[in-house]
């Protein structure tokens, strides 16, 4: 097992960070205020747990023996979809009201994913 996540570790530390990204959504009840018909959808506590469940089948993967290139596949487009929800917000937060967000930092990270998606295994 640590030679498969020896083999994956940008998997397994993005899995980690996309974990930490939903505990911390689900634990701040009200992170986004616009647009105000929208807070209700951003600040529940099922976006942050789609983040959780992404990172969890991330690592998964990563230590799984058969290394399904179809499941990395669809665990990458769920986790840069997750990740483009996130920045959108978070970008909007910072340009319409002001408030400072991490965008810049998520849009790394979302950079990062989009790089092992391109690297992955098609067959």
């Amino acid at each position: 097992m640590f030679e498969r996540a020896k083999q994956n570790v940008n998997h397994i530390l993005l899995g980690a960070v996309l974990m930490g990204v939903g505990l911390f959504l689900m634990t701040k009840q009200n992170y986004f205020s616009w647009p105000p018909v929208m807070a209700k959808i951003e600040n529940s506590d099922t976006f942050g747990c789609l983040f959780i469940l992404v990172g969890i089948a991330m690592i998964w993967w990563a230590l799984d023996k058969k290394k399904s290139a179809r499941a990395n596949h669809l665990i990458l487009i769920f986790a840069s979809w997750l990740m483009t929800v996130l920045v959108l917000f978070q970008f909007f937060h910072w340009a319409m009201v002001g408030l400072p967000m991490p965008w810049i930092s998520n849009l790394g990270l979302l950079g990062e994913i989009m790089l092992l998606a391109k690297r992955s295994d098609s067959q």
